[in-house]
């Protein structure tokens, strides 16, 4: 379930994040705006932290619905085009990419249906990019756009010193981790982007930190320092799991097993267990092998 956000501001409201584009999502915006006293018209703008559907999904929609221009990171209107552009065909190049990593050719065409299924349309017509560092007004208070990649190329997080707060998205979560993917178009090494956003943000003094799912955050440092300490447990797993030889899919069966029951779960652990690898593999602790199309990691 997604935390979606509004803020009231003198010229309006702003929408932050928006859900899937499906009409429960559809009847949920329509529903929250009737209970506040409000119309379309009375939405501002729409702000969409990052790329993933279940936050930038329903913003084609909502953009036709109000009228509102879309907000979004630079690098991320970028990174949306690579993901979501039909023509560029992503989803075919996430299938085949598995499948050189050791995934069965039927769970991979499987992986490469399920994400088109996903596909963002319609995009929204009017983007406007904001910028790292750049201040930007959501309802009645200023934000500081700050670029935070890993979850995804272009993820940003937006903070109100003013008041100590954090609008975190998919950044930090509660109890669950952020899942870091390895794509292919898309940053070659995200899980060190991820941890090094995890110490940025860590830097800032939150009282409270808004997130894109589960529970308020109190304590950022802690529990950026908690999804440190995850991913750094992880890699020493996925080391030994790598240690004799290995493919990709080997590992995130090892990693994963007892979740891997559906497609979904299938896509989304496969792509954190290459990031791990891909981690390892470019700080010289694995190589990468690749043997009739079939790509192989295992330790120096």
């Amino acid at each position: 379930m997604l935390n979606a956000y509004l803020m009231r501001g003198s010229q309006g409201w702003t929408i932050i994040d928006c859900g899937f584009n499906l009409e429960p999502s559809h009847q949920a915006w329509q529903a929250a705006l009737a209970e506040l006293g409000m119309g379309p018209r009375d939405i501002e703008q729409i702000l969409v932290t990052h790329l993933h559907p279940d936050h930038f999904g329903a913003a084609g929609w909502l953009q036709q619905w109000t009228g509102a221009p879309v907000l979004m990171h630079d690098r991320e209107i970028a990174a949306a085009d690579r993901m979501w552009n039909p023509e560029l065909r992503q989803s075919e190049a996430i299938g085949e990419s598995f499948r050189s990593h050791g995934m069965p050719a039927d769970t991979a065409g499987d992986v490469t249906r399920h994400h088109a299924a996903f596909a963002v349309q319609p995009l929204p017509t009017h983007l406007v990019p904001v910028s790292d560092g750049e201040s930007v007004r959501l309802g009645n208070r200023n934000f500081q756009v700050l670029w935070c990649p890993g979850h995804t190329d272009g993820l940003a997080v937006f903070w109100c010193a003013e008041e100590a707060l954090l609008l975190g998205n998919d950044m930090v979560l509660n109890k669950i981790s952020p899942n870091i993917q390895c794509l292919p178009n898309m940053y070659p090494d995200p899980l060190d982007l991820f941890l090094q956003s995890l110490n940025k943000v860590a830097a800032l003094p939150a009282r409270l930190t808004l997130p894109g799912h589960r529970t308020l955050i109190h304590d950022l440092a802690g529990r950026c320092g908690e999804l440190i300490q995850h991913h750094q447990e992880r890699l020493r797993l996925v080391q030994e799991l790598a240690a004799g030889g290995a493919t990709a899919w080997e590992v995130c069966q090892g990693l994963f097993g007892n979740i891997l029951k559906d497609t979904h779960n299938k896509r989304f652990a496969m792509a954190e267990t290459l990031s791990h690898l891909v981690y390892l593999q470019q700080r010289g602790h694995l190589v990468q092998e690749e043997d009739k199309g079939l790509c192989r990691f295992r330790t120096v």
